[in-house]
């Protein structure tokens, strides 16, 4: 959150792929005026039912899009977020309007696991779980929990959402997986 504050300066700031405002929130409350972009009505619901959350300003959308009418001195896409973004022609769209958005000096992080086939994480073939996938080598890793996303996904299914979360798990898996 350090870093994050350090980048935006005065601010504002963007996040793409808001969600339940677990990033976003805590910039709030460090006085810097947040934006956010999601696909998921239900996750924004729960972003507007937390303490703080009407003090961001969300839109619903493709954050491929970036549809908002601003610049900012911050753009961010955290915890993976990134495969949410199913082909990489979607993820250049993305990067290329996040580049319109970006006031003179602006950062874009990104903030996503890159994973190290040679380190033992190669895999060999998805369960019928795609939240488990076993290791070649043996034993098996519960994608969503690798990555941090168990506890928001089960939020997004309980809340009717879309269930962003595991259509990142699949991408990442896409992403990680190394023929064999």
């Amino acid at each position: 959150m350090e870093c994050l504050a350090e980048l935006a300066g005065p601010g504002p700031v963007l996040e793409l792929g808001v969600g339940t405002g677990r990033v976003a929130l805590p910039l709030v409350q460090r006085g810097l005026v947040v934006d956010g972009i999601d696909a998921s009505p239900a996750m924004l619901a729960k972003l507007r039912a937390k303490p703080g959350g009407d003090r961001v300003r969300v839109t619903v959308g493709d954050m491929a899009e970036v549809g908002v009418d601003a610049s900012y001195s911050l753009v961010f896409v955290v915890f993976n977020t990134l495969f949410a973004l199913v082909s990489q022609d979607e993820q250049v769209r993305c990067f290329a309007n996040v580049a319109g958005r970006l006031a003179e000096g602006g950062v874009f992080v990104v903030e996503a696991f890159v994973p190290d086939p040679g380190g033992g994480q190669a895999v060999r073939a998805p369960d019928r779980d795609l939240g488990r996938l076993p290791l070649v080598g043996g034993g098996a890793v519960d994608l969503l929990a690798a990555l941090g996303l168990a506890e928001d996904a089960a939020e997004e299914r309980e809340a009717g959402g879309t269930d962003v979360k595991q259509r990142q798990a699949q991408m990442a898996y896409r992403a990680w997986r190394v023929e064999g």
